[in-house]
Order: C-alpha cells, then sequence, then structure tokens
C-alpha cells in the first residue's frame, strides 16, 4: 500500500455532484493500494451531500473523506473577479488542513481521473511550494504582461496544484498571494492564479504536461515516454453542470 495520499477540493454544496464523478474516477482507477485520503472545503455541505460523497469513496475500503469547513464572509475583502470566493479556498490549505499534511493534490471539482495518479505523488517538492503543468495562457504575452510576470517564466494552471505544504507554512505564502492580489486588483484576469504566478513564480516545480489538460483535451503519456508526437485524445464525458476541462492521464 501507498503512503497517505492527500486530495482536496474546495466547492459550494451544489458542486457535490460534480465531485462525486471525480470521486468515482479515482475509484475506477485505483485499488486499496493506493491510500487516499480526500478533503472537502466548503462554507457548507448539506449532511446528504457529504453521505453521499462518503458512499462513493466506500468502494475501497482503505479511502477517507474528511470536511473542512471555512468561514466565507471573512473572505469578503478579497478580489474575486468574475468567479466566486471559492477559487481562493485553496491558498488556505495549509491551515485548514491537519499539521501532519506535508503534501496535498489541490483539483478543481470538475477533473477527470483518467487511470492511476500514485506517480504523481512521487514528485519531489524540495524548496519549491507547488507543482503544476503549464496553462494554456503561458502562450499568451498579453497574460503575462497585464500580472508582470516576466515572459521566460512559465504561467501554471492552479486547477491541478501538488501543494507543498510545509513550505507553505513556513514561508506563510497565503498571506503573500493575498497581498499581491489586493494591491494589483485591478491586474486580476483569474484572480487566484493570476497571484499564485506571480508570488509562486520562482518556486514551482513545472509538471510534465501528462499531469494536466483543459477543455476536454490531454495527453497520453505513453506516445511522449516513446519519444512519438503526443496523441491528442477528447475526452467525451461531460458533467451536469459544465463540460469536463481537466484530464489527468499517464
Amino acid at each position: 500500500m501507498t503512503d497517505a495520499q492527500h486530495v482536496a477540493f474546495c466547492i459550494s454544496d451544489n458542486y457535490s455532484s460534480i465531485v462525486a464523478v471525480t470521486l468515482q474516477s479515482f475509484v475506477d482507477h485505483h485499488t486499496n493500494e493506493s491510500a487516499f485520503t480526500f478533503h472537502l472545503v466548503s462554507e457548507a455541505l448539506s449532511a446528504d451531500n457529504l453521505d453521499y460523497l462518503r458512499r462513493v469513496i466506500a468502494q475501497r475500503s482503505s479511502w477517507k473523506l474528511l470536511y473542512h469547513p471555512i468561514e466565507e464572509k471573512s473572505l469578503a475583502h478579497i478580489p474575486t473577479g468574475p468567479f466566486t470566493i471559492h477559487a481562493w479556498y485553496r491558498i488556505f490549505l495549509d491551515k485548514l488542513l491537519p499539521e501532519e499534511v506535508d503534501k496535498v493534490l489541490y483539483l478543481d471539482a470538475d477533473t477527470l481521473i483518467a487511470s492511476s495518479i500514485d506517480e504523481l505523488f512521487q514528485i519531489p517538492l524540495e524548496n519549491v511550494a507547488i507543482g503544476a503543468a503549464k496553462d494554456q495562457q503561458n502562450f499568451i504575452t498579453a497574460t503575462k504582461q497585464r500580472i508582470g510576470l516576466p515572459q521566460q517564466h512559465t504561467y501554471v494552471c492552479s486547477g491541478v496544484l501538488l501543494m507543498n505544504l510545509s513550505y507553505w507554512r513556513e514561508h506563510n505564502i497565503a498571506r503573500q498571494i493575498l497581498d499581491w492580489a489586493i494591491a494589483n486588483a485591478h491586474r486580476l484576469g483569474c484572480p487566484d492564479q493570476d497571484a499564485i504566478n506571480v508570488v509562486l513564480r520562482e518556486k514551482t516545480e513545472v509538471l510534465p504536461a501528462q499531469w494536466v489538460s483543459l477543455r476536454g483535451t490531454f495527453y497520453m503519456i505513453r506516445s511522449i515516454r516513446q519519444k512519438k508526437q503526443p496523441k491528442r485524445i477528447t475526452i467525451l464525458a461531460s458533467f451536469t453542470m459544465q463540460a469536463v476541462h481537466h484530464g489527468i492521464t499517464n
């Protein structure tokens, strides 16, 4: 059995059905040998929804699901742009999760797991805050200009974040990200993602493309390892509320 592998989602109650699909995709591609603990961060989850999500992971007897409430009103001063405050919850995981959790994989609720991700947790994060893959906006010059990110730096996707929580706690990363976002609210397009990219530009391990894809497209790592052109695959599944926009595969 693997060591404990922690995964976190930050949602509102009406996203519970979306997370249920994601959790089922974990079940479909892992056995009890993968020791997952799932963490749900929300301002309020109904008892019925929480019970349903626990029943999904109960298909694997070694898995756990924990709920961590957060006070939404205390975050009212944070700029959200066109997004909801839930996008910001991820930066507080170092404080919300138990101190003994030193690494966590944050996933957007609408993430589809396409094969085992045990290997992802083995990626070292020594002296860096996060591991993340390139976002599509990495290739848009105007995005980096807007937030003052030098062009040579990689703009990463915050929808799949391997987080070194020990580093976050030691360096008070959440405070740094919030301070920059508040001071630069006029620059923000994707508020938390923009701030994460600027503040952690020197403290990010850029993950291989296999670990994230956007808007229904992902790449088979087998093709990359064989030094062939990656095979482009479109995910046909979609969730009730919106199309799948992340795919994780190896």
